[in-house]
This record gives structure tokens, C-alpha cells and sequence, in this order.
């Protein structure tokens, strides 16, 4: 039974630090940039410091609050918290603010922050706000020993972020070079990382979303015995084949962008049809 006092302020809490570091990542991207002349000796107060300093404990704030509301409505519901796409939402947001981490922490990739913190807080807004609305029951867990159904969904589900983060920042990417190959030093070029930054950063991604579409793929076929007696073992074997198809779709890409085979504006598309095939399939789950 859900403590509705301590579960609305939970929901308070998570939407109210949420939103502020997303404005605060926004805000520090676009507020306008100053250079001192002489840099022998940095301010010992620097504004830049500061801000990413709060930054960090906003996002801190974000990760621990919304991890002490998934727990607590596991908790309280006794279920796994991926039953309907208002959790799923929640869920997705929760992978987004922990894999932020890879792209947010170092200091080199700090200026994508505020292409990637609103979506998190968008999705943690919409799933503990319109829950009521969105509410749609997944079918029953086929084992009582695993939860395969919510196990994989979650691979899944952070599988789709590596490659979103890849689609969001080839962007990125193709426009600070367009911006360079004019020889025009314009809003982006002077606030994004370099470019060979901004490539490992994509070829990071890449790589964990391949290596977690194996981890589904082991898991299918390693419980596919007990996944066979159920009567809805057809849909698992088709699922199966879909995330093979994807998983593999995926590696290729890797591939290619690590021999530099392919171009970022190419690599737009690849992930772009990766993202239909895994949602195309996810709509079975949900």
C-alpha cells in the first residue's frame, strides 16, 4: 500500500530537482561567453567552476531522488516497476540520468549536458505525473523465477539510450563541423567539445549499446527451454530473432564507425532505422 504523503512529496521532490538542473544546464549553455585576456592567473572564483560544481549536485540530487522513488514503489506494489508505460517512462529517465554520467562528469563533454538533461526530466514529469492516464499492463511474467519480461525490456530500454545519445550527438557533430568547413566560429562551434571528443564520445556509445544488446541476446537463448513451454513462445522466438536482427544491425555500425567506413550523416540514418526496429518490437512488450 502506497504512503501517499511520503509518495507525493517523492514526486514533488524528483520534478523540482529535475527541473532545476535541466534549466541550469540550458542556462549555462547559452549565457553568453567571456574571455580574459590575460590567462597567467584564473579568477579563484570562477563562474564556470561554480556552475558546473551545482551542476553536478543537481544531478547527483536527481539520480538519488528518483532512485529512492522506483524503490519505493517497487516497494510498496511489490512488483517489479515496469508494468505499464507510466513506469516505463519513469524507468527510461532513470537510465538516462545514470548513463548521463558517461557523457556529463568528464570535462571535456560537460557542454552536452543541455541537449541531454531535458529529456530525462520531460519523461520523469510526464511518467509520475500522468500515471492514471497512460496506465497500460504488460502481459504476465512467463517464469516465477526470473522476471525475463522486465529484465530484457530494461536492457532494451538502455540499449535505445546509447544509440539515442548517438543520434543526438552525430547531430551535434555534423553541425560543429558544417560550422567549421565555413570558417565560421559561430554559437556552437565555441561551446560544444572538439570534434575527435565529440566522435569517442559517439564510438563510447555505440559500443556499451552493442555490448548490451548481446547481454539480451544471451539471456533469450540461455532461457529459451523454459521460455518454450509457455504459450507464448512463438512471440519469444520472433522477439528473439528481432533483437538478433537489431543487436547485429548495431554491430555493424560499430564497426564501420570505428574503420571510419561511414559518415556521421550516414550513421543518422543507421540509428534512426535501429530505433524503428527496437520500438517497433518494444510495442509487443508493452
Amino acid at each position: 500500500m502506497l504512503n501517499l504523503p511520503f509518495y507525493t512529496f517523492l514526486k514533488l521532490l524528483v520534478s523540482i530537482v529535475s527541473v532545476s538542473w535541466s534549466l541550469l544546464c540550458v542556462w549555462e549553455f547559452t549565457r553568453p561567453r567571456s574571455f580574459n585576456a590575460d590567462l597567467s592567473e584564473p579568477p579563484k572564483r570562477s563562474p564556470t567552476r561554480l556552475l558546473s560544481f551545482i551542476k553536478i549536485i543537481l544531478h547527483g540530487l536527481t539520480l538519488g531522488s528518483l532512485t529512492l522513488y522506483i524503490i519505493f514503489y517497487a516497494l510498496a506494489l511489490k512488483n517489479f516497476p515496469l508494468t505499464n508505460i507510466a513506469e516505463g517512462f519513469i524507468i527510461i529517465a532513470w537510465l538516462l540520468v545514470t548513463g548521463f554520467l558517461l557523457s556529463a562528469l568528464p570535462p571535456k563533454a560537460r557542454s552536452i549536458d543541455a541537449f541531454l538533461a531535458p529529456i530525462p526530466t520531460v519523461l520523469l514529469l510526464i511518467g509520475t505525473n500522468f500515471a492514471s492516464t497512460l496506465h497500460q499492463t504488460t502481459p504476465p511474467v512467463l517464469t516465477t523465477f526470473i522476471p525475463i519480461d522486465e529484465l530484457v525490456t530494461t536492457l532494451i530500454l538502455f540499449s535505445m539510450i546509447n544509440y539515442f545519445y548517438v543520434f543526438i550527438i552525430t547531430m551535434l557533430y555534423n553541425q560543429s563541423f558544417s560550422e567549421i568547413k565555413k570558417k565560421k566560429t559561430l554559437f556552437l562551434t565555441t561551446r560544444l567539445p572538439n570534434l575527435p571528443t565529440l566522435n569517442k564520445i559517439i564510438e563510447t556509445f555505440l559500443m556499451l549499446g552493442t555490448f548490451i544488446f548481446v547481454i539480451v541476446i544471451i539471456v533469450y537463448f540461455s532461457l529459451m527451454r523454459t521460455i518454450a513451454h509457455s504459450a507464448n513462445s512463438l512471440t519469444y522466438y520472433h522477439l528473439s530473432l528481432s533483437y538478433i536482427c537489431a543487436g547485429g544491425l548495431f554491430a555493424v555500425i560499430f564497426i564501420l564507425v570505428k574503420l571510419k567506413r561511414i559518415g556521421h550523416v550516414q550513421l543518422l540514418l543507421a540509428t534512426s532505422i535501429g530505433f524503428v526496429i527496437i520500438l517497433f518490437y518494444l510495442f509487443d512488450i508493452f
